[in-house]
């Protein structure tokens, strides 16, 4: 009997080590699942991050190459300047060609 009780508690022994063993590979398998979905989210934001890089990288090139149409405009405004002044000049000026007087000497008398 002696060794039929060794027999038995071995028998129990190996069950226990079978579930414990059971456990380690259950949490194994969800290890490598969870490192499966984080490689996946790793790649997704790799690409999100390559796109956005090569997204800036083309808006960077084009605003270097293309033209910049407004130095066009800024003449235009020098000329209209010009041409305002001017206007400005001949209106102050009386028709007789003598400048037109805003303050008399009225206007300090006390």
């Amino acid at each position: 009997m002696d060794k039929l009780s060794t027999l038995i508690s071995l028998n129990e022994a190996k069950g226990a080590i079978d579930e414990i063993i059971n456990k380690v590979k259950k949490i194994e398998t969800e290890t490598e699942e969870e490192r499966d979905s984080r490689k996946i989210l790793i790649i997704v934001l790799a690409l999100i991050g390559a796109l956005v890089v090569v997204a800036l990288i083309a808006w960077t090139v084009y605003k270097h190459f293309s033209d910049d149409y407004l130095d066009d405009y800024e003449d235009l405004d020098d000329i209209f300047e010009d041409e305002e002044d001017d206007a400005y000049e001949d209106e102050d000026e009386v028709e007789d060609g003598e400048p037109e007087v805003l303050v008399s000497e009225d206007d300090f008398a006390e």
